[in-house]
């Protein structure tokens, strides 16, 4: 199977045409091998991340950063990799990742990738530092960042993070948690609702599982 090279090939986002490649490799066919060859090749020297970060620079603009969610979503793994394990509710090895993306359900980070028998609230610290500086490294300030997580998120170290980084999480009351510690809240000024955004993420999931936060005024 070979790919015919293009000269213009374009995308577009709210209505503007982005010509995002105008010459790739010549005027002939590239074969699979070649295509997967450079893939390899630019994957780990950072290419693609530095690509996602310009990418994201260029465009902050379309982005709507009102209110972000961030979640876990688990891709099985049926081949193995480096961070593979069993995860029981998929009943098959998988492996987790913290996405967080804007209000529209556009993707803006995600973290590094993680054994799939760990919970989202895994190695939080330095998984969401890993969000938090794709997005420096694409000049968008996270101070003042308003995130809705859902009751898997509510741990001391989460939110000391977050404290740190001057973000104002919103994040769902784990009960559990709450009954063992006395901390329950008899008024809760947000309501939780679950809800999956069946939109296109632009190559890097289909379908995202997040929980948003609607305030009640």
């Amino acid at each position: 199977m070979a790919i015919r090279s293009t000269n213009s090939l374009s995308l577009r986002i709210d209505g503007i045409s982005i010509k995002i490649i105008t010459f790739m490799f010549g005027q002939k066919y590239l074969s699979w091998k070649s295509v997967y060859y450079h893939y390899r090749k630019w994957c780990p020297c950072g290419f693609w991340h530095e690509c996602w970060t310009k990418f994201l620079e260029r465009y902050k603009s379309h982005l709507h950063l009102s209110s972000v969610d961030l979640d876990g979503s688990h891709t099985p793994a049926i081949r193995g990799g480096e961070q593979v394990e069993y995860q029981g509710r998929k009943k098959r090895k998988t492996t987790n990742a913290l996405y967080l993306i804007d209000r529209q359900g556009l993707p803006l980070a995600m973290s590094g990738p993680v054994a799939g028998n760990h919970k989202d609230i895994f190695d939080i610290e330095v998984q969401f530092e890993i969000v938090t500086a794709t997005l420096g490294e694409a000049q968008i300030p996270v101070e003042g960042l308003f995130p809705n997580a859902d009751a898997g998120f509510d741990t001391k170290e989460f939110r000391r993070t977050c404290d740190k980084k001057k973000i104002n999480a919103n994040i769902c009351q784990n009960k559990a948690t709450a009954i063992r510690t006395g901390m329950i809240t008899s008024t809760r000024n947000s309501t939780m609702r679950d809800l999956r955004l069946n939109v296109p993420m632009h190559g890097w999931i289909a379908s995202v599982h997040c929980s948003t936060v609607s305030i009640q005024q």
